[in-house]
């Protein structure tokens, strides 16, 4: 009967496991990670992209966790529609800024940092995506991508970085994406500014950690927002929402995760329903497994 039984509980176990990590939305170091409400309270949060998608989800938590917020974005009017509709008006400033425009973010540290006289944690979330194969993305495809999704937030980081070394404490929090982890077909300048970004952000973590400073770098997967829509082709936009981001997560639950990793100072953060997070896996301990499937995506 024992002989019958060790053999039965572990293939329960098993079973159960499975289960288990089939249900995850999060790596396993995020998902054993919570919160307390009220976290947030009174800190000063700087959000770039904040007028739709995960920065508004990250806009409406911390809301409601009573922080205050820089809110920004390109478009003044949403991000006033954003601060009167979502926060609490008192608790919320806009901080326009184009991040294609070098020019528009002269002193822009010195000028977040006024709003309410200090900075505890900056979220790099702004972000533009592509659908074109590498062979046909031109050079302006290029060079917008990497100004928005890799210049724009070190700029915004060297920017605020010597006023939260002066202070000797602070959050620089950056929205990678999974494929900062690995590459994904028609995406080859997203995917080459996110590994960039990934890249630049550990070496900073190393950097200043020593001096007050936490780097955290959060890596969600298809979130369901306008990102495709947006995303750039040969000829302009998408203009429509593919099934890879159509099948993805709600950006609430994606902007739940994320504080969490924020509140614990996760250093990475894979964020994402499976199958997707299976990738970060595979890419992670079984690379050439990961890279095969990418190949045959395009073939099929």
């Amino acid at each position: 009967m024992l002989a019958l039984l060790v053999p039965t509980l572990l293939i329960a176990l098993l079973v159960y496991l499975g289960w288990k990590y089939a249900m995850l939305d999060c790596d396993l170091t995020l998902s054993l990670k919570s919160r307390r409400r009220g976290h947030f309270k009174d800190k000063v949060i700087w959000i770039t992209g904040a007028s739709s998608g995960i920065g508004l989800a990250l806009t409406e938590l911390l809301s409601e966790d009573e922080a205050k917020l820089i809110l920004s974005s390109r478009r003044e009017s949403e991000l006033e529609e954003v601060r009167k509709n979502v926060t609490l008006l008192d608790n919320a400033k806009i901080l326009p800024l184009d991040l294609t425009d070098p020019k528009s973010l002269a002193n822009i540290g010195e000028r977040a940092w006024s709003l309410f006289g200090h900075v505890d944690i900056l979220i790099n979330n702004a972000g533009i995506s592509t659908r074109i194969l590498a062979e046909n993305a031109g050079e302006d495809v290029l060079q917008q991508v990497m100004d928005v999704d890799f210049f724009g937030p070190v700029r915004l980081t060297k920017a605020i970085l010597p006023l939260l070394l002066e202070r000797g404490k602070g959050h620089i929090v950056n929205v990678v994406s999974l494929l900062g982890k690995f590459a994904m077909p028609m995406r080859a300048p997203y995917c080459a500014a996110k590994h960039g970004l990934v890249g630049y952000m550990d070496v900073l973590r190393a950097e200043v950690a020593s001096r007050g400073l936490s780097v955290v770098n959060l890596m969600p997967g298809p979130v369901i927002t306008n990102i495709s829509k947006n995303a750039l082709t040969a000829g302009g936009t998408l203009q429509e929402t593919d099934a890879f981001i159509a099948t993805g997560m709600q950006p609430e639950r994606c902007a739940h995760l994320m504080l969490n990793a924020i509140a614990n100072n996760v250093y990475e953060a894979w964020i994402s329903k499976q199958y997707f997070l299976s990738y970060a896996y595979l890419s992670q301990y079984l690379p050439s497994i990961q890279k095969l499937l990418a190949i045959r995506s395009v073939r099929n």
